[in-house]
């Protein structure tokens, strides 16, 4: 069993241009990313497969954490990035809800 821990900065994990003119980063699980940045790292904790959505538009919340709007995002997806709590990329499955939802 693979017990590291997953840590990724977002935006450092997709290219530039695959990301270009995105807003905000929200996981599917229900988790607000804010840009992307090391503020606002990734670790997929709840378990299974997550879907970060790299998305154009006005963010559902205005700070890192549980974000009930992050489930079902508004705005444009520019691209997806899928990662599972032991960093392995392009997973798939169910993502587990992200704890703390209101």
């Amino acid at each position: 069993m693979n017990d590291r821990k997953c840590n990724v900065v977002l935006k450092d994990a997709v290219p530039a241009d695959a990301v270009a003119g995105f807003s905000f980063v929200c996981d599917t699980c229900g988790w607000y990313h804010g840009d992307g940045g090391s503020g606002f790292p990734a670790s997929a904790g709840s378990g299974g497969c997550h879907s970060y959505l790299f998305l154009k538009g006005t963010a559902p919340c205005s700070s890192y954490g549980p974000c009930d709007g992050c489930v079902s995002p508004a705005g444009e997806v520019v691209h997806t990035f899928r990662m599972n709590n032991t960093c392995d990329r392009d997973c798939s499955g169910e993502t587990v809800p992200c704890g703390g939802l209101r």
